[in-house]
């Protein structure tokens, strides 16, 4: 799989995945749902930072955010700039979490994903995940995904 060469072609990936999401995907798809916006791209730092509202279906019984709905932001995160970075579908085969505070419903994330190894058949990205309200982080993930050639 090609990596793009420009930080405009990244860019276009980006905002054509982000079309795909809300012109072909059902309303109560969860990648669709998930509302994700673009805060920040460096192409230089290979960085990316993604918003996410945190709505009251992905809360917990308390009133905070599930720790997988977190998770599953993260990883979205990541693997939209994985998708962004190389030609075609990027699937996660590995996704740490660690948890350092709770957040709660009506927040939102902003996860910043930094690009650690971009390889031929495997690409690591690390996040931090921050509360949009606070500023405090809540967690740090550490995504890989598949970028080779898939099949024969």
């Amino acid at each position: 799989m090609a990596k793009p060469v420009s930080r405009e072609a990244v860019l276009e990936k980006l905002s054509a995945a982000t079309e795909h999401l809300h012109d072909h995907l059902p309303e109560d798809n969860v990648a669709r749902r998930l509302e994700r916006r673009l805060v920040d791209f460096d192409f230089d730092a290979k960085t990316l930072t993604l918003e996410f509202p945190i709505r009251e279906w992905m809360g917990n019984s308390i009133g905070l955010m599930h720790g997988g709905m977190l998770a599953m932001c993260a990883d979205t995160a990541c693997a939209a700039f994985a998708h962004a970075l190389y030609d075609g579908y990027a699937p996660t085969v590995q996704l740490s979490c660690t948890y350092l505070r709770p957040v709660s419903v009506g927040d939102a994330l902003l996860i910043r994903v930094h690009a650690a190894h971009l390889g031929g058949s495997n690409a690591h990205f690390t996040a931090e995940i921050y509360s949009k309200e606070s500023g405090a982080l809540l967690a740090t993930c550490s995504d890989l995904n598949f970028v080779g050639k898939i099949g024969k």
